[in-house]
């Protein structure tokens, strides 16, 4: 009978607590709401896409998965490479396969077998002059082959989530093999823009090469994007230009690049497959757009700090872990109409191997899209940080290689729940303190010593039997029935033939 009560309480405070408590796990489910979308390209081949640098929203996207030839865009891709796994101060050497592998009559800066240039030096000529003998320079030089450099870049490609790609050489020439999208173009061009020597490198005007081991003269660079510097002409110079990267080849046609800063928004635009000149057109008129009609919102303070009851409710934080603050200086990316509290947030539980202070991200959306992100992390007053561990036994210590593994889940971050759970609990330890009162009453106790008395009357004897079916008899010390369903039975001593 005990063992029946306490199940009977357990199994009724898990549905109780079950019922007012969410499901931990879940996607943010889209919300509706007000997002821009007065705008389009003329030409009807050409593709974009526009997202904003700091936070990826996509702000604007006109067949960005559709697969074309990148041309000279290619080389964003190739410098992201260089900065990342090279020294600026190395010495790239032209080998003979970077002077004749590359077409005759491409862009170039005039470079000999065997001439040296540091990779600084290098990066200027890819991104300004647009140099394809540089650019297979470069690769050779930073993947040891040609061919380990092109694993390079597919394999970077693919981290950024690029899923609609494929590079066949460094420079961008026409390859049937060699094809990416806009969408794709941007998620690689924001990676690159996050290092200050690719922003240098794309977004100077003019750079002097001074003399080489071949070359007693200075070689003179200018850039070609004409929204930053005046190659050709001013007409399509652009204030808030920052840089870029400029493409063309017949079948390509027109590719473009650019990134522009204005009231803290950084955007990246792509352009694929355009007309003559349309490329600049259409990202002027892109940029203007999204510049009237999104604004920067900074995450509010309301996001400072989260106490432990709140994340150990829902699994993520062991009892006795540090609570977590929210690093400044996010931003959510918003139409200029709509406040920060439309919003929906969740937090993503992703330890960091690069920063292991940091528990995760919170996540904002709206309409559908996500927005803005904060980073995490655990506070320096938390309880394991004043134990003296490391960031990274912190990190195991609250998360759990269990949480690490599922860097995708999400937690949503609701108040309610917190309420909700308490209310719970209340009513459990309410029920649980009512029956065990009733249970060690005076009265439950008289009744309970009556019942297990052994005290039984013929006729209840009788009617037992009649229950059963029949006589009883007694098996080694205990009862033996044809069907014991009754529960009246609790003596054997006075069951009888």
């Amino acid at each position: 009978m005990k063992k029946l009560f306490f199940k009977r309480v357990i199994a009724f405070a898990a549905a109780l607590v079950m019922a007012v408590t969410p499901i931990n796990y879940v996607k943010a489910a889209p919300s509706e709401g007000y997002w821009p979308s007065g705008i389009s390209i003329a030409d009807s081949e050409e593709t974009a896409f526009v997202l904003e640098e700091e936070t990826g929203t996509v702000l604007y996207d006109c067949r960005g998965d559709e697969k074309h030839y990148p041309a000279s865009i290619t080389k964003v891709l190739t410098a992201l490479i260089a900065v990342e796994r090279g020294n600026l101060n190395d010495i790239v050497t032209y080998s003979k396969d970077a002077i004749y592998k590359v077409e005759a009559g491409s862009s170039s800066i005039g470079r000999d077998v065997g001439e040296q240039m540091t990779l600084e030096q290098c990066l200027y000529a890819l991104m300004l002059e647009s140099c394809n003998n540089t650019a297979y320079a470069i690769a050779e030089h930073i993947g040891g082959t040609f061919d380990n450099f092109i694993n390079m870049m597919n394999e970077k490609a693919a981290s950024l989530g690029c899923v609609n790609s494929h590079f066949a050489n460094p420079h961008g020439l026409p390859d049937e093999n060699h094809y990416t999208t806009a969408h794709d173009m941007a998620l690689i061009a924001r990676e690159a823009f996050k290092h200050e020597e690719f922003r240098r490198f794309c977004g100077t005007g003019k750079y002097t090469i001074p003399p080489t081991n071949k070359h007693s003269e200075n070689t003179y660079l200018r850039n070609h994007h004409g929204m930053l510097y005046p190659y050709r002409t001013s007409d399509y110079l652009y204030e808030y230009c920052k840089g870029g990267k400029t493409g063309y080849t017949q079948v390509a046609k027109n590719t473009l690049v650019t990134f522009a800063e204005k009231d803290g928004l950084t955007l990246v635009c792509v352009i694929m497959h355009a007309g003559a000149s349309q490329h600049y057109k259409d990202t002027t008129a892109l940029f203007n757009y999204c510049f009237d009609n999104f604004a920067a919102t900074p995450i509010t303070d309301t996001e400072d700090v989260f106490g432990n009851e709140g994340l150990s409710s829902k699994g993520v934080l062991a009892a006795g872990s540090p609570p977590l603050e929210v690093e400044a200086g996010g931003i959510c990316v918003l139409p200029k109409n709509v406040s920060f509290s439309e919003t929906e947030r969740t937090l993503v539980v992703t330890p960091s191997v690069s920063d292991p202070d940091q528990a995760g991200l919170l996540k904002y959306t709206y309409a559908g899209r996500d927005v803005g992100y904060a980073t995490v992390k655990y506070s320096s007053e938390g309880v394991l940080n004043q134990q003296g561990l490391p960031g990274g036994e912190i990190a195991k210590t609250v998360l759990g290689n269990g949480m690490e593994e599922k860097p995708d889940e999400v937690i949503k971050i609701d108040p309610l729940t917190i309420v909700l759970v308490v209310v719970a609990a209340v009513g459990v330890v309410v029920l649980i303190t009512l029956l065990i009162i009733r249970a060690r009453s005076p009265v439950s106790q008289r009744k309970r010593k009556t019942h297990y008395s052994g005290k039984r009357s013929d006729s209840g004897y009788k009617e037992i039997r009649n229950r059963i079916g029949g006589p009883a008899e007694r098996v080694k010390g205990r009862r033996k029935s044809h069907d014991l369903t009754s529960t009246n039975i609790h003596s054997d001593s006075y069951i009888k033939k």
